[in-house]
């Protein structure tokens, strides 16, 4: 950024090991849930201008305080997005002419609070110098009366001045407006949104903000469930949001069946909010804790999973029956047989052993997961038996001239089952 006009521009970032078209599509996905989330609560759709203000509101803010032109308003954060439609901690309106406020009550152990204000602006004509049409203003009023307002970048097309931190002024050229400040005084929070310009009658907006709760940690994942490499190939995050005063932390883990606590890594920077575990990868399936100690306190996550993907195969397809077959796992217990319904995948059976027979089989897609507990390890792929080039018992047949030594005769079977 910015834009030829001057606006703001990336709105966001969204962080990406492989580029960009990766970021993209989280993004997009976010959204998803989000639309999902609204609609589960409110039974419509929400609106664009409401989105981007709930993904704003709900980013971290990277480095200086307020925006830049290298990442926008920050990192997209998913996970305090969705809370803060969960929360119902937006307010969508129409302005008109008149000035309109709205309170919100801050405690005392917030820490910091984010109000975003986005609209949908009319188009402006093409070759436009300024492209904002309806020119709306969000202000904050502290409970002594004073003012905070809105981050603004410089817009001067050079170099340094593109560089220099946000300062706090007024906008006149984005349809994106945010407040963001340390929290000195608890109390009630006037937000005014006014209009110094609105070419039409009236223009649709939404609010959106965030309390930062202070002396909090929260783990965001592992989740309750949550698998450990998530994709059984790859090192997986431990991710989690900090306001605590000490900013060291010690992170161990356990094994669910023998609560014996092993050091993962000592002194990490919880400012952070996150760091990689590869070692989850050649550790043993099953269930386990983790948590993070902070001088004399602890914090632990929810039970997850460690594990990587079921290596499934198929043992003979005889035509009239086809069995299926995997490597055992001490600690499961059950593996459950899944196959596609008409929108997801259906559990069919639950098996103990690690083999499944199947008479003439109208379904030809199978995927197995492992049960501990009442818990789901990662599954296998969901596969079709019949692109396995498996046969009756014998995969392959075919023989071996050894000079002076005579032929051999190869024979490899699929399963020795009966």
């Amino acid at each position: 950024g910015p834009s030829g006009d001057g606006r703001i521009k990336p709105d966001l970032s969204a962080y990406s090991m492989v580029g960009s078209s990766n970021s993209a599509a989280l993004v997009s996905g976010t959204v998803l849930l989000m639309q999902q989330q609204f609609l589960a609560q409110w039974g419509f759709f929400p609106t664009a201008d409401l989105i981007r203000a709930v993904l704003i509101a709900g980013a971290e803010d990277l480095d200086d305080p307020g925006p830049d032109y290298q990442r926008g308003f920050g990192n997209m954060n998913a996970f305090e997005s969705v809370e803060i439609l969960k929360g119902n901690q937006f307010i969508q309106d129409t302005l008109r002419s008149e000035m309109q406020s709205y309170s919100v009550n801050v405690s005392q152990s917030i820490q910091k609070l984010t109000v975003a204000l986005a609209w949908t602006d009319p188009p402006a004509n093409p070759g436009d110098e300024i492209t904002l049409i309806n020119n709306l203003d969000l202000k904050v009023v502290a409970p002594d009366g004073s003012i905070i307002l809105p981050w603004i970048l410089s817009r001067e097309s050079v170099l340094e001045s593109l560089q220099s931190s946000a300062i706090r002024g007024v906008d006149d050229v984005n349809n994106v407006e945010v407040v963001s400040f340390e929290v000195d005084d608890p109390g009630l929070y006037t937000l005014e949104v006014s209009g110094r310009l609105l070419m039409a009658n009236e223009q649709g907006f939404s609010i959106a903000y965030k309390a930062d709760t202070s002396d909090l940690f929260t783990w965001d994942y592992p989740l309750k469930g949550s698998h450990m490499p998530y994709n059984g190939e790859t090192g997986t995050y431990f991710r989690w949001s900090s306001t605590l005063k000490s900013t060291l932390g010690d992170l161990y883990y356990s094994y669910r069946e023998d609560a014996n606590w092993t050091l993962i890594r000592s002194g990490l920077d919880l400012s952070d909010g996150y760091w990689r575990w590869d070692a989850a990868m050649s550790m043993s399936p099953g269930l386990v804790d983790a948590m993070m100690v902070v001088g004399l306190d602890t914090f632990k996550t929810e039970v997850f999973t460690v594990s990587t993907s079921l290596d499934a195969n198929v043992g003979f397809d005889c035509g009239d029956s086809v069995l299926l077959q995997w490597p055992h796992t001490t600690s499961v217990n059950t593996y459950l047989i899944k196959q596609p319904g008409e929108r997801y995948l259906e559990d069919l059976v639950l098996v103990e052993d690690s083999l499944f027979l199947l008479s003439e089989p109208i379904n030809s897609l199978f995927s197995i997961t492992p049960i501990v507990g009442n818990f789901e390890l990662l599954p296998s792929y969901t596969f079709d038996y019949r692109e396995q080039q498996s046969g009756c018992f014998i995969q392959s047949f075919y023989q071996e001239v050894e000079v002076s030594l005579g032929i051999y005769l190869n024979v490899q079977l699929g399963s020795v089952y009966g």
